[in-house]
């Protein structure tokens, strides 16, 4: 080989070798930045969800009434993130606050919990169920039933309650845990049809067991959203029995079901695609 050819040579053995390495570069740094986005920025920044709810059970003229939703706390501290989900949850004005369970995964993060509780808007009615994991920790349900007493909260466990809100008649029922059987159906018997009903369960695997009830609108967690989203995957983290369930509004009968996508994480602690939600809902008269 001359001079000229071992030069060649040389040369593209060093363009094949920086095409490699600009490629495996390419790959680390794009692994680098989901790890990042996964593990750090999407659990620490909730998006707030907006819906509008239309229901014959308002009239036209009345005033909407504003609920917010949060599910699946996993508090572990009353850090940024969740000084954020106050803010947010204060600027909206809302008239009630639903929690919908999975509040701690250990009962030495109760402390933060009630320091979350109560920096939410006083102004607000408030209602709380319990999660699976709530009913683990060691926690007794009377327990809990004095923490959010404290902070302005009801907890329902099969039970409901009946109010006035801007002239409009409300009843909200909860469900204790349906993931772990805790649920009692006599909850939502006897519903007046003309008031606004709207069930808070931890779980949405009981929808296909109110599809002949007088509910209006079930709100639910559970589900994280899966957490993890690769487009064309099915989604990475989905509890038994709520595959058919993963986010968003389902209706299947008369009842609307929405699945909060939650605010903490469990399993995995990271987020990919499938952010922390806030989720508002203005109910308004329907057109």
């Amino acid at each position: 080989m001359n001079s000229t050819e071992d030069t060649q040579a040389r040369s593209q053995s060093w363009k094949k070798s920086f095409k490699t390495k600009l490629l495996v570069l390419g790959i680390s740094l794009f692994l680098l930045g989901i790890a990042f986005d996964s593990f750090y920025y999407e659990p620490t920044h909730p998006k707030t969800e907006f819906h509008q709810f239309p229901t014959k059970k308002l009239k036209t003229g009345q005033k909407p009434l504003r609920v917010i939703h949060l599910s699946d706390l996993h508090i572990k501290t009353f850090g940024k993130t969740e000084q954020l989900i106050v803010q947010k949850v204060n600027q909206q004005k809302p008239d009630v606050i639903a929690l919908t369970g999975d509040y701690v995964d250990d009962s030495q993060n109760l402390p933060a919990l009630k320091k979350f509780l109560g920096a939410l808007p006083s102004s607000a009615l408030k209602f709380a169920v319990l999660g699976n994991i709530d009913h683990l920790i060691g926690v007794q349900p009377q327990e809990f039933e004095k923490i959010f007493s404290e902070f302005g909260f009801q907890l329902l466990l099969n039970s409901r309650v009946k109010l006035q809100i801007h002239s409009i008649s409300i009843c909200v029922i909860g469900f204790d845990d349906p993931s772990t059987g805790r649920y009692d159906l006599h909850a939502i018997e006897n519903l007046s049809r003309s008031d606004f009903n709207l069930l808070l369960a931890h779980s949405p695997e009981i929808y296909h067991l109110i599809q002949k009830g007088k509910i209006d609108l079930v709100l639910s967690g559970h589900t994280h959203g899966g957490q993890i989203h690769i487009p064309g995957i099915p989604a990475f983290w989905l509890p038994r029995d709520t595959r058919k369930y993963g986010t968003g509004f389902y209706k299947k009968g008369k009842p609307v079901m929405y699945v909060n996508r939650g605010i903490g994480t469990s399993v995995l602690p990271a987020r990919f695609l499938c952010p922390p939600e806030i989720a508002v809902f203005d109910i308004v008269p329907a057109k």
